[in-house]
C-alpha cells in the first residue's frame, strides 16, 4: 500500500473522515488493522500539506507526557538509537515502559517518551545513580515534561499508637505535608492502622525526591506507598535488587 500514492491518499481521506473501510478495485478493505494496530483515529491537515497524527487516547495538538531529552554532547560518535535503547534496558527500564524513543535523522538527540509516569520516575532515580558512568557522561538530559510533585503518599504502621506527628515529621524532610492527614478505614469504618498525606515532594537536580519505602521510627517500622514510587531494595536503598537477594549487613533500628 505504501508504494501505491494514490492508495495511500484514499487510506489518509478514509481515516480523515472517520472512515472503517475503503473501496479498492471494487472489492472492500477493512482499516481496523491501521485503526488498532498504529492508535490512529484522525489526522488534521497543516500548512504546506503537512500531516500530524494524533492518537485516540489524547486527541489532536494534546501535549506531551512523560518525555525526558537525552543530547549527545561527547567528542566521539553519537551513539545509535539501538545502544541507547540498551543503556535505558540497564536501568531496569523494559521495552513495555517506552511509548517511544524517536532519534531525528541526522541529530544528536533522543527523545524518551513512558508509557507511564512510573517509567518517567524510574529513569530519573536511575540516572541518578549512573550519570556519572562513562556511557552516560557524554549526555545531557533535559526534561521535557516536569515529574507530578504532589504524591498521595500512604504510611502503614503495625504500631497504631504511633503518634502521626512524628510520620509527618519525618515526612517533612522529603517535602512540604499538605492538609491534614486522613486514616484509612475499611468498609466496616475500621481503621487499617495506614495514614494518607498529601505532599509536594522536593526537587533534586532534574527530578524529585523520593520517599523510602521502608524506615524506622524508633523502634517501629513504616511502610510508605504511592503513585510513581521507584522500586528500591528495603535493605540497602539499591534499584538493581529486592530485599529477598541482598547481600548487605545492615542493622535494623540504626541501618548502620
Amino acid at each position: 500500500m505504501s508504494g501505491d500514492g494514490n492508495l495511500q491518499r484514499q487510506l489518509l481521506e478514509a481515516l480523515r473522515r472517520g472512515e472503517n473501510s475503503i473501496t479498492v478495485g471494487g472489492q472492500q478493505v477493512d482499516l481496523s488493522f491501521w485503526i488498532d494496530r498504529h492508535g490512529v483515529r484522525a489526522f488534521r491537515e497543516q500548512g504546506r500539506g503537512e500531516t500530524t497524527w494524533s492518537s485516540p487516547t489524547t486527541g489532536p495538538g494534546s501535549t506531551r507526557r512523560n518525555v525526558v531529552c537525552l543530547k549527545w554532547r561527547g567528542n566521539e560518535a553519537c551513539p545509535t538509537r539501538k545502544r541507547v535503547a540498551e543503556l535505558l534496558f540497564q536501568m531496569g527500564i523494559r521495552a513495555c515502559d517506552i511509548f517511544a524513543l524517536i532519534h531525528p535523522y541526522g541529530t544528536r538527540e533522543f527523545d524518551v517518551s513512558f508509557a507511564r509516569p512510573e517509567g518517567l520516575e524510574l529513569f530519573w532515580s536511575g540516572y541518578e545513580l549512573a550519570k556519572d558512568q562513562p556511557d552516560w557522561q557524554g549526555f545531557f538530559v533535559q526534561a521535557i515534561t516536569r515529574q507530578n510533585e504532589v504524591k498521595k503518599v500512604t504510611v502503614l504502621t503495625r504500631n497504631e499508637s504511633l503518634s502521626c506527628v512524628d510520620i509527618l515529621t519525618w515526612l517533612s524532610r522529603y517535602g512540604d505535608v499538605q492538609g491534614l492527614p486522613s486514616k484509612n478505614l475499611d468498609e466496616f469504618g475500621i481503621w487499617s492502622g495506614a495514614w494518607t498525606f498529601q505532599i509536594k515532594l522536593k526537587h533534586s537536580g532534574g527530578s524529585v525526591s523520593h520517599i523510602p519505602s521502608s524506615a524506622f521510627l524508633g523502634r517501629d517500622r513504616i511502610m510508605v506507598f504511592y503513585r510513581g514510587q521507584p522500586k528500591l531494595c528495603y535493605k540497602c536503598g539499591s534499584p538493581s535488587h529486592f530485599s529477598a537477594s541482598c547481600q548487605v549487613q545492615r542493622c535494623a533500628l540504626c541501618a548502620g
